[in-house]
């Protein structure tokens, strides 16, 4: 396929033109025009670029591209990445919030899937969705521990506390609400800072990428639940979903590599 034809594609697909984003969705680096390898990743970093090298990628797709678009300053480390990625012709594509809000195969749409849950209603870039299978919560992290994390649960010792977590391999969480949810705000990556807006919406269980240091007390006053899966975890979902589609759509021979970060 050509490098143009990709491009359109992936503008149409999720409408990139009706983001306000804090960076370019789309063509970043422009490389060659013939693609005939795609390498997916969740952020393009010097590491990803080595498996792109070897594997002899024409292209690059990943969720967390190059960020900025009001400077062009370029300093080592990443003046050599760059320096690489255009000697080696590879063109690089990023997809930030428009791949967290496609309704059907991005990242929070993905998340839901996973679990069995319908879309009640979009709220920033992620949704209100409805435990349509009555889960548990308990259920639900082993899905998400089963699907998205291979890493053993650790024999740690967690101070007792009230506020203190629960963990599931790398998944951390808080019961203090219902024992089966019925609505769930998702919201992958840095979703924390918008649990309040899936509360108004009627959510009573939270989950997202990250948490920060005032809402486990707030969890606990309001009596929610709350999933921190990751945030590398939670969007590597878009990233999969686009390789499955674009692999079905077009000629192209597609792999993923997933250099797991634990944050």
């Amino acid at each position: 396929m050509k490098r143009h034809e990709l491009d359109q594609f992936l503008r149409d697909l999720y409408k990139i033109e009706t983001f306000d984003d804090y960076c370019y969705n789309g063509l970043q680096v422009e490389g060659a025009e013939d693609i005939k390898k795609i390498l997916f990743g969740v952020s393009f970093h010097s590491l990803l670029l080595e498996e792109a090298i070897r594997e002899k990628a024409d292209a690059i797709i990943v969720h967390h591209g190059i960020f900025g678009k009001d400077f062009f300053k370029i300093h080592e480390p990443f003046k050599k990445t760059l320096h690489t990625l255009l000697n080696k012709d590879i063109s690089l594509f990023g997809i930030h919030l428009p791949m967290d809000a496609h309704p059907d195969i991005g990242n929070n749409a993905e998340l839901a899937q996973m679990i069995g849950a319908s879309i009640l209603e979009p709220f920033e870039v992620g949704f209100l969705v409805e435990n349509t299978q009555n889960l548990s919560l308990m259920q639900i992290v082993n899905l998400y521990h089963k699907k998205l994390d291979s890493t053993p649960t650790p024999t740690e010792t967690i101070p007792e506390s009230p506020l203190s977590y629960k963990r599931t391999g790398g998944i951390y969480y808080y019961d203090f609400g219902p024992d089966t949810p019925e609505k769930i705000g998702i919201l992958s990556g840095g979703g924390s800072g918008y649990l309040q807006d899936a509360q108004a919406l009627g959510a009573d269980t939270y989950i997202t990428g990250d948490i920060r240091e005032h809402l486990p007390a707030y969890l606990y006053d309001h009596r929610l639940n709350y999933i921190n899966l990751g945030h590398y975890r939670s969007e590597k979902t878009g990233v999969l979903a686009l390789k499955r589609l674009i692999e079905k759509t077009f000629s192209v021979e597609c792999v993923f590599r997933d250099i797991f970060n634990p944050i």
